[in-house]
């Protein structure tokens, strides 16, 4: 059997080796800088012939990594990839400065300037680290189905408030978003995100933990206690770094790799993340990954009360400062002095200027509302109320579903293939039918009974004709400003309500565009948006 050449680049800042195990290791030192974690888990296999490929992810090559807490790996075989690989391990084989390795980094992996990108490595450290923090929470808000997100020591500010808006630029809606987190991490800004989410509706959150104590209600019975390894200190449960946008459409985005999505990751670390997006089987085995994970971890903590909802802060909690905006900053708190029916009510908003501010928006919830509590609706009815994680789950699925259909000239093949087999077996969309009869839900999956008396939503004429009224409005006299975002609102509303068709997606994505440059004062920044959307219904 042939030898093969093994050459290692390893953290030589803490001297945990000793002088015999050093002396017969063929390692690269990487002392610098000081300050810095060299973080990166990778291999690069070289072939005789030419051939490469690269193992990376979350995975440390140690004992706690694989017996211990949750890991990836991920292999890449992209030749171009690969050979980048292999650059950047030539340059931290150099031992280099924090700066000079930032430069080099900046050029071998360039953020993507065009949309057309499938499969791409961010190297750190970087020179322009809140470039490529900002790149993964766009990533984030524009979602349209769904995000999965993990975090092994909390959440960083950079990224906590593209997770409290997700799909806002995408779905024009918040999604459902799944977060598996090690703890609310160790510092208050972390907390208190990870409290806010907690608080959103379309937010389920699961936290590592492990069955260390019975439930004490006796007819529940007794949950045999579980112990851990014993080979992890810092990180026991959850040390995987992944975040998926869109797991289950056609244009799924997988992220991985040893970075924790947080500004020390990008900044001073050297780290590597893979992005890839479009690849369907790679996105379906990090989803059956990430929801194991997930569900192991929830249902602990649902037997053991851990992350429960936090409830609303009573009027002049401090923890009510800690709400931010899209600016990664504490909001400002103001009460409405215009004569009017909202006369005295108090709001938060971005504490910007104008021309700086995101457009964040929100009223601050009143004593009376904070006393009123809502019964929880039985299933399945609570799938079709608004506001639930549950709705926004089922309307997932119902999504899927309708791509997963056969074209309309293959269904009368495919229902006579399958016609044999299913003779035997009574229809689950029967069944279906016959429970939501009894619990008073209609038979269409997309409405129930309360909303049978609604009125129809408008038609594309009334948009076109509010699309028109909003380009006649001059944000600069008195009150205009505020006009404009209430006709925005009601526009997007229109829209959303339409018909699932070739129409509706275009016509979101360009007042998602349009709403994204609402903030400035020059109407001819987003008033092109606006009129293509009125060319769009004419």
């Amino acid at each position: 059997m042939a030898s093969a050449l093994s050459r290692k680049v390893m953290d030589w800042k803490i001297a945990g080796w000793s002088e015999d195990k050093k002396a017969q290791m063929s390692i690269v030192h990487r002392t610098r800088p000081l300050t810095a974690i060299s973080h990166n888990k990778f291999i690069i296999l070289t072939k005789p012939d030419g051939g490469m490929s690269v193992w990376t992810g979350s995975t440390n090559l140690t004992a706690g990594a694989i017996f211990g807490h949750s890991n990836v790996g991920h292999i890449l075989t992209e030749p171009q990839l690969c050979k980048k690989y292999v650059a950047y391990w030539e340059m931290l084989a150099q031992d280099p400065d924090k700066k000079d390795l930032a430069k080099f980094n900046e050029d071998l992996s360039p953020l993507p300037k065009e949309s057309g990108w499938a499969e791409l490595v961010l190297f750190s450290p970087r020179l322009r680290w809140a470039d490529a923090l900002s790149f993964v929470a766009q990533l984030i808000l524009k979602a349209r189905q769904s995000v999965a997100f993990t975090a092994a020591f909390g959440i960083s500010r950079e990224i906590s408030p593209a997770l409290l808006a997700a799909g806002s630029e995408g779905a024009g809606a918040p999604v459902p978003t799944y977060l598996l987190l090690e703890s609310q991490g160790n510092w208050q800004a972390s907390r208190d995100a990870v409290q806010a989410l907690q608080r959103k509706s379309n937010v389920r959150v699961a936290f590592g933990t492990h069955m260390e104590v019975p439930p004490s209600k006796p007819q529940t019975g007794a949950w045999i206690p579980e112990t851990l390894t014993g080979l992890n200190e810092h990180v026991r449960y959850v040390h995987t770094k992944v975040l998926l946008i869109d797991m289950f459409s056609d244009e799924p985005i997988v992220v991985s790799g040893s970075g924790n999505f947080s500004r020390a990751s990008m900044e001073s670390n050297d780290e590597n993340v893979v992005v890839v997006r479009g690849n369907k089987n790679l996105a379906a085995a990090y989803s059956v990954e990430f929801f194991r994970i997930f569900e192991h971890m929830r249902f602990r903590n649902d037997v053991q009360g851990i992350g429960k909802k936090s409830e609303p802060e009573p009027a002049g909690d401090p923890q009510e400062d800690s709400v931010m905006c899209r600016c990664g900053q504490a909001v400002a708190e103001r009460t409405v002095k215009k004569s009017g029916p909202n006369v005295g009510r108090r709001f938060r908003c971005c504490a910007n200027p104008q021309r700086l501010s995101c457009g964040f928006f929100a009223w601050v919830q009143s004593e009376e509302a904070k006393e009123e509590v809502s019964e929880e609706e039985p299933w399945p009815r609570c799938c079709y109320s608004a506001d639930t994680f549950a709705t926004l789950e089922r309307r997932l699925f119902q999504d899927l579903l309708t791509a997963a259909s056969p074209e309309p000239g293959r269904r009368e093949e495919a229902a006579l293939d399958s016609q044999e087999s299913c003779d035997s077996f009574v229809s689950a969309d029967d069944g279906m039918l016959e429970l939501w009869d009894l619990c008073g839900v209609s038979e269409s999956p997309a409405e129930s009974t309360v909303k049978q008396d609604q009125p129809a939503g408008p038609n594309l004429a009334e948009i076109r004709d509010a699309a028109n009224e909003m380009l006649s409005v001059n944000a600069r006299v008195k009150g205009g400003s505020k006009r404009l975002r209430a006709m925005r609102d009601h526009l997007v509303t229109c829209v959303r309500s339409l018909p699932d068709d070739l129409l509706r997606e275009p016509l979101l994505e360009r007042l998602h565009e349009m709403s994204s440059k609402l903030s400035s004062r020059s109407q001819e920044s987003w008033q092109p948006q606006l009129r293509e959307v009125v060319e769009m219904l004419s």
